[in-house]
Order: structure tokens, then sequence, then C-alpha cells
């Protein structure tokens, strides 16, 4: 834990109050001489390690009646003279680095305001200032997870009330100061798959009440599991650590989607991309579920055997190779796992013969100038130059499928359709050189699935 920096500036204020006996007209009695003395002292290791010189000839310093009349400036203090005659009354005194703005770093700013006091004739009396660091700091640290992962991350903290900012810059360690004034974090993290597209990530946090001669140290680690993205984000407010939650209360990663936003399968994690085509909203990924949503695991079969001969729901991975193939290609299920529950997370399903037909309608009416199969495929992962445009964002790969082997990879894929009342068995819906709406397959035939929105 970093040790926060106070600074004091001690300001001696010393009356000296008599006529001076060398004087051949002495002062009026009612007046006395005030006396300024402004000095700075660490007394608290810096929160970086390092001690920082402050001049104080800099400061402004202000001299009030108790009412809030300005009396008498020095701006700057090194222009106050010797000794001030002041009225008899009552006074308070501010003094300040006078270097204010919302926000900018290495700029602290110090200030400092005296008790009142009341100048008595006859009297000495010492009054002390203490200026202390007026602004709140903000930190931004990645970990070593953050640094090695991902290929840019970046951060903002904004002053709300104004809109003035600092960006922290990919590897900058400074500490911004800024107004003790409610702020707002953003910290975005990138990364780069290695089929050419980009993870993003923004993420939100905020200080409602930051105080001042505090650091608060925006501490952001992540780390990415076969493309899935975790965060943690907290904020090290002083000595004590305040857990800011980037998510909703009711913990549904989900409450705040949109069409277009990944979705997160809260069965096992699994995060998905979704496209919105026409009026319809689909995964933009092969699902890689290995339970259904109730957590009733489906078991995982590698043998060709075993496969070909089973006639229980199954599962498998492209050449059974998890670590390689399971993004982008997904999981392979028989026909079993679908006619024996919905397989697709809640709030989505498998998608019908209409569905698939409705897909198929909206491209065409849209005037795309080409074979509606291309405009489904991805740019990559089809054989022959015959990648598509994806021109939807609906990212269909060569998956091929799986019979007592795995077959066609490259050259076509497939989906199971869900059962209706016409269509009650293994339908598929996939794409080869165009898009067709269906076929009709044995239950033991492994296909993908993509599901759909409701």
């Amino acid at each position: 834990m970093m040790k926060l920096t106070t600074i004091f500036a001690a300001l001696g204020l010393f009356l000296v109050m008599g006529c001076s006996q060398q004087s051949e007209t002495p002062e009026p009695l009612d007046y006395g001489y005030l006396s300024l003395n402004l000095s700075l002292t660490i007394t608290s290791e810096p929160a970086n390690g390092r001690t920082l010189a402050v001049n104080t000839d800099d400061f402004r310093v202000t001299i009030f009646a108790a009412n809030g009349t300005e009396v008498m400036v020095f701006d700057p203090f090194s222009t106050a003279p010797a000794e001030v005659s002041l009225p008899t009354g009552e006074y308070y005194v501010e003094a300040h680095s006078n270097n204010l703005v919302d926000a900018a770093f290495e700029n602290p700013y110090y200030f400092g305001r005296s008790d009142n006091f009341t100048i008595d004739k006859e009297e000495l009396k010492s009054i002390d200032i203490e200026a202390e660091l007026a602004n709140t700091k903000v930190a931004i640290n990645y970990s070593t997870s953050v640094v090695n992962t991902f290929h840019s991350y970046t951060g903002t903290v904004t002053v709300v009330s104004s809109g003035a900012s600092l960006f922290y810059d990919q590897g900058e360690t400074r500490e911004g100061y800024f107004l003790t004034s409610p702020l707002a974090v953003e910290v975005n993290l990138s990364y780069t798959k290695l089929d050419g597209t980009t993870i993003e990530r923004t993420f939100t946090a905020s200080i409602a009440d930051p105080q001042p001669k505090t650091l608060y140290n925006i501490n952001v680690d992540a780390t990415l599991e076969d493309g899935k993205v975790v965060f943690n984000i907290t904020v090290d407010e002083g000595f004590d650590t305040v857990d800011i939650d980037l998510g909703d209360a009711t913990g549904n990663p989900n409450a705040n989607w949109s069409p277009g936003d990944e979705w997160t399968d809260e069965r096992d994690g699994e995060i998905y991309g979704t496209v919105q085509i026409g009026d319809q909203v689909w995964m933009s990924e092969n699902l890689r579920a290995v339970a259904y949503p109730d957590g009733e695991p489906i078991p995982e079969v590698q043998d060709d055997v075993t496969w070909w001969s089973n006639n229980t729901p199954a599962y498998s991975w492209l050449y059974n190779d998890q670590l390689t193939y399971e993004r982008p290609y997904g999981a392979y299920y028989n026909y079993y796992v679908i006619d024996h529950k919905e397989l697709c997370p809640a709030g989505w399903h498998m998608p019908t013969m209409q569905d698939w037909e409705d897909l198929e309608s909206f491209v065409v009416s849209d005037g795309y100038l080409g074979p509606v199969g291309e405009a489904l495929k991805a740019t990559y992962s089809w054989a022959n130059d015959n990648n598509g445009t994806n021109a939807y964002g609906f990212s269909a790969v060569a998956a091929g499928a799986r019979s007592s082997v795995f077959s066609y990879v490259g050259e076509l894929t497939y989906w199971w359709v869900a059962p209706d009342t016409y269509y009650t068995g293994p339908y598929s819906s996939g794409i080869t050189a165009n898009f067709f709406p269906w076929g009709d397959y044995t239950y033991r035939v492994g296909l993908n699935v993509r599901c759909i929105k409701e």
C-alpha cells in the first residue's frame, strides 16, 4: 500500500505591539504590526517515495477581515514586507500555491486557512496556518497479466462537473492531480486475436466523493483465457481498499446488454459475439456449451467407433483437440443432445427452420450483390479461396461435420435446426458454395449449433 503525501505549510504570524522607543512620532495605539513567515515541512513519506521541494516564494497569501473582506494580498509571497501594520480587529489568513486547475499531472495544489484571530493593542500573538495538499490524486496501475497479454491498455479520468480530463497513455506512471469533485474513470483494453479480429473492453468506474490528501490507485487486473477476458478493477483509497463492481448490482453480466454487444453464458462464463441482421439477433459464434442451462452435463465422446454407435447425447471437439479448435469451430453435438432439451442459454433458443429461412430472405431482400452464403461466410477458414465477405457479421466458419470421422472441414458447415411441428427429426441448415435452409440427417451426426435471441 502506498503512503500518502501530506505537506504542511507553517505560516507564523507574529504581532509586534507597542511603539518604537526610537520613533519621534508614535504609531496610534489602535494599530499593531504583523510579521509573516511562511515555510513548508515534509511530515510523512510521499506516495511515490520521492520528496519534492516546494517553493513558497510563489504562494499567494491573503489577509481577510473576519467578515470576509479582503484586507491585504501578497502575490507572490516573496513581495511581502518584513512587517505589516493592521488595525486592531478580527482576521484570518489564507495561503495557497496559486496553481489550481481542474486536472493536471505533476501539479500539486496546496491550500490552508487559519482560524480567526484577534489583533489587540499591546499584545504579541503567534498564529499558525497549515497548508495541506488540497488535490485528489489518481494513479492507474496495470497488473503483469495485463501488460503481458493485452496489446493496448489506456485510461482516462474526468472531472464530471467540468469535463476536464487526463489521459493515461500506455505506460503512464505519473499521478494525476484533480479537484476534489466527483470523478469518472474509464479503462480500455484490447487484444488482437490470431484471425485479425480484436477483443475490446471499455470499463467505467466512479469516485463519487474524492477526498483531498488521498491517492486513489486504480488497480487493473485482467486475464485472457481461451479468448475469455476476466477483469478485476479495484480502487485503493489511502489505507482503505474500496472495490468497485463494474457489473450491475444484481450480478447479471448481461444486464446492460444490447444487440451487437457480447453475451456471457452464465452457465460457464463463455462470451459470445452477437449481431443483428434485420429483425433477428444471432450469436456470431458457434455454441461451446458442454452442459445444458440447468447444469446437466453432456458427455464428451472422442473415439470414432463409440461416437458412431452411441445412442445418447454426446458432444466432441474438432479432431478431439479442444485447445486448438474450440474457437472458432465450437462444439459438435449429435441430435440426441438437441432432442433432449433446449441447449441455448436463457433468453436464446435453437433456430427453427423458419428462423433460417427468414435470415436468407432478409439477405436477398437487402440487395446483397452475391450469393447469400458468401454474405454469411467468415473471411477465413474456407478452402480454395472460397472465403466469404462476412457482410452481415454472421461469421460462418467451415466447420464440416462429424459422422464416423470428421469430414468436409474447410468446405462446408451445418447447424442443427430446432424441432417444430413439421421438422420433428434431425434436420439442419448450412452453407456450402451457397446458403441452403435444410438438410436431413441421422441422430448420430455431429453438427454445430447457433443460437438466436428470443
